[in-house]
């Protein structure tokens, strides 16, 4: 019995499923080529943070004009993706403690032990 004859595979799925892990990659930290993909609120720290690279690096007194452009090299590639999030921290941190204080709340009406998880 002869077999069936090969079609090409279709492999368009895959060929997209490469294309969003690589948009999730670039998205996961900052960096200028990213910073269209970050919430509006990151964007402007991120901003926010270049205008005080900007000033360091360009404050005559302290460099003598000798410094301002490489330390906004490594400013713009190891200061602002550390210091620029996606999500906000503290609106995150607000949150949990709301949830843990209803579970808490609820736990406790109930005579159950209940850990405090913003306390680890």
């Amino acid at each position: 019995m002869p077999l069936p004859p090969l079609r090409p595979a279709n492999l368009q799925p895959a060929a997209e499923a490469v294309e969003v892990g690589r948009l999730i990659l670039k998205a996961a930290e900052w960096s200028p080529q990213s910073h269209e993909l970050f919430p509006e609120a990151a964007r402007k720290r991120a901003v926010e943070v270049m205008r005080l690279g900007y000033l360091i690096a360009w404050d005559e007194e302290r460099f003598e004009g000798r410094a301002g452009p490489e330390l906004l090299d490594c400013w713009r590639s190891f200061v602002v993706p550390k210091v620029v999030e996606r999500e906000d921290r503290e609106r995150e941190l607000r949150e949990l403690r709301r949830v843990s204080e209803k579970m808490a709340a609820g736990a406790g009406a109930m005579g159950a032990f209940v850990l405090d998880p913003t306390q680890f």
